[in-house]
């Protein structure tokens, strides 16, 4: 089938931020003695703090001895650091200025802060091409439940039956699929060996497909 639209998560799947967050959380746990496996960080991965708060978490350990949201704003200035190395990942350009051209119309639906999502894609100049973006400040529930998802189908004016998510991560598919839509999973470093069974297909990345292709779910 084809699509009249497509809805894109961010992290992780536009650009790779989820290792260099990643980063920044595990150093600021092994300057308290404390470790974050990968494993660990899957919890976090495409969902908000409700699901798990990693600063929270890491205040604890300490006995409070460093305040959430003091832990928060060393590791938001760490990732924007570490941030400044990473490049769009394969296939993305192309695929949203095509899908652009095409007329299209496109949306992301990211857990992530308002902030965190808009400074990147006006960084990497793609804020342009999107008809809607909606972040975690957007609505009360953030993924897995599919709020964000919703709301980005009806700024599109697209039946959800139409469109196509792009996750990364089982959050997101989960959110996409509570939704209505079809979703297809694009993993990244860290989510390639998650349970991303429930999405319609993986790919590799974005260079596999058109925008105009005709998918074949079966």
């Amino acid at each position: 089938m084809k699509f009249s639209g497509y809805i894109f998560d961010f992290d992780g799947l536009i650009v790779d931020t989820e290792m260099p967050r990643y980063i920044a959380w595990r150093e600021e746990y092994e300057k308290y003695g404390q470790t974050l496996t990968i494993r660990d960080w899957w919890i976090a991965i495409g969902t908000g703090p409700a699901i798990f708060d990693p600063a929270k978490q890491l205040s604890e350990l300490t006995e409070r001895k460093v305040s959430p949201e003091k832990i928060l704003e060393v590791v938001d200035a760490r990732s924007y650091e570490l941030m400044e190395e990473v490049t769009l990942l394969p296939g993305v350009r192309e695929f949203i200025t095509n899908t652009y051209a095409l007329g299209i119309p496109m949306a992301v639906a990211s857990s992530s802060s308002r902030t965190w999502v808009f400074d990147h894609l006006e960084h990497f100049k793609l804020l342009p091409f999107f008809r809607s973006i909606v972040t975690a400040e957007d609505v009360k529930n953030v993924k897995p439940d599919p709020e964000l998802y919703l709301l980005a189908l009806r700024n599109l004016e697209l039946t959800n039956i139409s469109v196509c998510a792009f996750e990364d991560s089982p959050n997101g598919i989960k959110a996409a699929k509570a939704a209505g839509l079809n979703c297809l999973a694009i993993p990244n470093l860290i989510t390639r060996e998650m349970d991303l069974s429930q999405a319609d297909k993986v790919y590799g990345s974005f260079c596999d497909f058109e925008p105009d292709s005709d998918f074949d779910f079966s």
